[in-house]
């Protein structure tokens, strides 16, 4: 594996929405719910304020250490802030990072050469080893154009036969099977 600086593929707010979805449909309580939206929305806050957007760049230990000091260093109305109410937000941000995309990974475009390509990346070693590890998905160059994740397949736009001509393609991530969609979507 290797690390590479990448593009926004998933930002941490599209991580947020499915993380919120999926919370609703295990029945979490609403006190529950709001708890998790009012602390990561603190938490989303201050990595925008830190430009920080990509959910690969945010969930690394040092981020979250760094807000959690951030945090320590709050007061509330001249006092500081209780380590219950810091537990809180360690706790939550925890779920998060765990629930970050099914097997623990992420996928985004960055560019390698001259092409954008899909890469893969391993949230828990990252954030274990407070670095980004990552590792690219398809060893033959063409340009791809976009993505969506559903399940265990990713659908992408690619120009895999000719560079002229891009279709839409679906890779199985369980077995690597890559099978034609469309033929030409140029």
């Amino acid at each position: 594996m290797q690390t590479t600086t990448l593009n926004i593929a998933f930002s941490i707010r599209d991580v947020h929405s499915d993380f919120m979805v999926s919370r609703e449909a295990i029945g979490i309580s609403k006190r529950t719910y709001k708890t998790y939206d009012f602390t990561l929305e603190k938490f989303y806050k201050w990595l925008e304020d830190q430009e920080v957007h990509a959910v690969s760049e945010a969930l690394t230990t040092r981020n979250i250490n760094g807000f959690l000091a951030y945090l320590r260093g709050k007061d509330n109305h001249g006092k500081p802030l209780s380590d219950r109410y810091i537990h809180i937000f360690a706790r939550v941000i925890k779920t998060l990072v765990r629930f970050s995309y099914d097997e623990n990974y992420a996928y985004f475009i960055s560019a390698t050469s001259s092409f954008n390509t899909l890469w893969k990346i391993d949230l828990v070693k990252s954030f274990k080893e407070n670095k980004e590890v990552s590792e690219k998905l398809f060893t033959k160059d063409y340009m791809i154009t976009n993505f969506l994740l559903d399940g265990d397949n990713i659908y992408y736009v690619a120009n895999r036969e000719e560079s002229t001509l891009f279709s839409l393609y679906v890779y199985n991530i369980k077995n690597g099977e890559i099978l034609s969609l469309n033929t030409d979507l140029s």
